[in-house]
């Protein structure tokens, strides 16, 4: 006997495993997109047009955060470079 699939079936919903719309930050109205990130040419642009050697110095004085490391290439976080620069601007 076959059966009839032009019906989506039902399945039943778990009161336990469902979740209110209070346990998620992100809104559903909000889009989730994922942090965008910067690779080294483009921080050294936002640093002034410095050289590779200039990042370098600045990962190892702690100065700069490390990067995220994606087949050899360093990226970083735009939260992670507007907290740089906000550091930066206030002196501290």
């Amino acid at each position: 006997m076959a059966k009839n699939f032009d019906v989506a079936p039902e399945f039943p919903q778990n009161s336990k495993s469902k979740k209110s719309s209070a346990d998620n930050p992100i809104k559903a109205d909000e889009p989730s997109f994922p942090e965008q990130l910067f690779n080294q040419r483009q921080v050294r642009q936002m640093c002034g047009g410095v050289s590779d050697m200039t990042i370098w110095r600045l990962r190892k004085n702690k100065i700069l955060l490390e990067p995220i490391v994606l087949n050899g290439r360093n990226y970083w976080k735009r939260s992670e470079l507007v907290a740089f620069f906000t550091k930066l601007g206030a002196g501290k």
